[in-house]
């Protein structure tokens, strides 16, 4: 883990290694799920809720490569179990950033996709409890899809498939959660200066091996959200 503050400045650098002219910013808003499920595939928890997320496009965007920086945030209904099995329910506080870039195969927008991504964020459970404790999790992942860009509408769609995940459980408790792949899918509109776009996104994970008598169950993470933006030219 103490590679991390390197990846993560690299990807800053890179995003922002040619001068941004006109750069734009994107405000989001995604209902969020993140589920849990025991050995026989029953959920045992399930976190539900909007979060809130900025994201950066720089100008140095073309038509054969983009970045994008996304900071999010959020507090969700957290439904789920004490250790002793009780039902028991709170809030989950989240919060994170996201850097992705990507290139595409061909000039006009439309062609084959492949990103690159890392996604950190902190999962605080029982926000503002007596029982509370944080989560961080770590994601390097890659994308592979087709994107499509006419006059107005675009759309992109794929295979989202982490390939590092790491967990770590108050700084002291290591854990390792089974990357699987996932789907991922966007449509978006543009009118002069204004754009919208809806979009479906998440993680799947396998429960991860034991850890000091722990481990994190079989997870699955949905969001659908939407985005909007006004642009300088």
């Amino acid at each position: 883990m103490s590679r991390l503050p390197v990846v993560l400045l690299l990807c800053l650098l890179y995003t922002f290694s040619a001068q941004a002219q006109q750069p734009r910013l994107v405000f989001a808003i995604e209902d969020f799920l993140w589920q849990e499920y025991n050995v026989y595939g029953d959920r045992i928890l399930a976190e539900s809720g909007l979060r809130y997320a900025f994201v950066y496009l720089p100008a140095t965007n073309t038509a054969i490569r983009y970045a994008q920086n996304r900071f999010y945030f959020g507090d969700v209904f957290y439904d789920g179990h004490l250790m002793d099995g009780s039902p028991y329910t709170a809030t989950t506080g989240y919060f994170g950033f996201g850097s992705e870039q990507a290139w595409l195969s061909a000039s006009n927008g439309s062609g084959a996709e492949f990103v690159l991504g890392l996604d950190i964020w902190s999962r605080i459970l029982d926000k503002n409890g007596s029982l509370g404790y944080v989560e961080t999790y770590t994601v390097l992942y890659s994308r592979a899809g087709l994107r499509h860009q006419g006059n107005d509408w675009s759309s992109r769609v794929g295979i989202k498939l982490p390939w590092l995940v790491r967990e770590v459980v108050e700084q002291s408790l290591f854990l390792a959660p089974s990357p699987e792949p996932s789907l991922y899918a966007e449509i978006a509109y543009q009118r002069n200066r204004f754009h919208i776009g809806l979009y479906a996104d998440g993680y799947r994970f396998a429960a991860s091996p034991p850890s000091g008598g722990y481990y994190q169950p079989t997870s699955t993470m949905n969001t659908i959200g939407i985005r909007f933006s006004v642009s300088n030219d």
